[in-house]
C-alpha cells in the first residue's frame, strides 16, 4: 500500500505524519523549529530529519522514501524561503522530487480546517494572517506582515493595545482600567514605567508580549470597558482580513471560513465577536468548525499528489491525528 509523508512546520516545532493511502495515520513524529525566517539551513534538515525519522520509529517503519510528501511550513510564503527549504529536504530522500510539494502553513491549515474544500482560512494567535483559495484554484492572502506592521487582531495587537490603555489612564489621556494591575502582575514589574525597558529592549520575545492577550480578554469578561473595546476592536480588524481576501478573489457561495490560533478559537467571548464581525462583513458565509489540524491538511494535499481524493472514510482515519505535545 502507497505511503505518504505530512509534515507541519513553525516557529515553535515540526510535526511528520506517515500515513497510507486510505489515511490511516500509521506514525507521528515531531521536533524543534523548522522556519526558514529563524532557523539556520543545517536546523531546519536536522529538525524534519528527527520528526520523520520518528514518525517511522512509531510505525515500527524502517525510513524509506514514500510516495509523496508535502511540507507545509511558516515561511514557506516567498521564494527565498521555499529555496531554503527545497535545499534542506532534498538530500533526505523522502520521495519522487516530482512528488513533493512545500507550501506555507496557511495552506495545510485551509486544506485541514475544511477538509481539502475551497474557502478561507482566518488565523488569530501571537500574530494574524488571512490565506484563501477559491473553486478555481486562485489564491489570495491578505496579512501576516509580522508584528511591526501589522498583525492587526492578534495576540501581539491584542496585548500591546492593553498596555497602551494602562498608560493612557495613567496619564489621564484615558478611562480608568483594571488592566494596570494585571500588567504589573503578567510582567513582573515594579512600577508602570518598567514597561518602556520592557518592549524597547531586544530581548523580550514578541511571544512574551503577546502571551498577555488572555489577561486583556479576562479583564473584558469581569466588565472592564477599555478591555471590551479592544476586543471589539480586535474582532473587527480580524473579520476586516477575511472580507478583503473575499473581494479580492471569487468564491462560490456560501463561502466557507474556518478560523485557526489560540486566540481565534479561545472561545467566550472573543471567538463569537469575531464570527459575529465575519458575517457582519461578508454576506453568505459559513464558520464551520475545523475538521481536520494542519498536519491533517498536509496529508489530504500529499495524498491528492498520488490521486487519492477526499471522502468521508478518508477524512474519518485522518481524524485520528494526536495532539502536539
Amino acid at each position: 500500500m502507497k505511503k505518504i509523508i505530512a509534515i507541519d512546520g513553525g516557529g515553535s516545532y515540526t510535526r511528520a505524519a506517515l500515513v497510507d493511502e486510505r489515511g490511516n495515520v500509521l506514525g507521528q513524529g515531531s521536533a524543534g523549529p523548522s522556519n526558514p525566517n529563524y532557523v539556520k539551513h543545517k536546523d531546519i534538515k536536522l529538525q524534519i530529519s528527527q520528526a520523520v525519522r520518528t514518525a517511522f520509529d512509531g510505525a515500527e517503519l524502517k525510513p524509506s522514501p514514500v510516495s509523496a510528501a508535502f511540507l507545509g511550513i511558516a515561511g514557506a510564503g516567498t521564494a527565498d524561503g521555499r529555496k531554503t527549504l527545497l535545499d534542506a529536504v532534498a538530500p533526505m530522500d523522502l520521495a519522487p522530487a516530482d512528488h513533493v510539494e512545500i507550501d506555507h502553513d496557511l495552506a495545510i491549515g485551509l486544506a485541514g480546517g475544511l477538509a481539502g474544500e475551497p474557502g478561507i482560512i482566518l488565523v488569530s494567535g501571537t500574530g494574524s494572517a488571512c490565506f484563501g483559495i477559491n473553486h478555481r484554484g486562485d489564491r489570495v492572502r491578505v496579512g501576516g506582515w509580522g508584528h511591526i506592521l501589522d498583525d492587526e487582531g492578534s495576540g501581539y495587537a491584542m496585548s500591546i493595545q492593553g498596555m497602551r490603555a494602562c498608560v493612557h489612564a495613567h496619564d489621564g489621556r484615558g478611562p480608568a482600567t483594571t488592566l494596570g494591575s494585571k500588567v504589573f502582575e503578567y510582567f513582573d514589574l515594579c512600577e508602570l514605567q518598567d514597561l518602556v525597558r520592557l518592549l524597547y529592549r531586544t530581548d523580550t520575545p514578541r511571544t512574551k508580549i503577546a502571551g498577555f492577550a488572555p489577561s486583556v480578554v479576562e479583564a473584558a469578561e469581569r466588565g472592564d470597558q477599555p478591555a471590551q473595546q479592544i476586543l471589539r476592536g480586535c474582532a473587527r480588524d480580524l473579520a476586516a482580513l477575511a472580507a478583503v481576501a473575499a473581494r479580492r478573489v471569487e468564491f462560490c457561495a456560501p463561502l466557507k471560513i474556518t478560523l485557526a490560533g489560540g486566540l481565534a478559537r479561545s472561545g467566550e467571548p472573543f471567538e463569537p465577536m469575531v464570527k459575529q464581525e465575519i458575517t457582519r462583513q461578508i454576506a453568505n458565509c459559513r464558520i464551520p468548525n475545523p475538521v481536520l489540524p494542519p498536519i491533517g491538511g498536509a496529508a489530504i494535499r500529499a495524498l491528492a499528489r498520488i490521486g487519492v481524493c477526499m471522502s468521508n472514510n478518508l477524512a474519518k482515519n485522518l481524524q485520528s491525528f494526536q495532539p502536539v505535545r
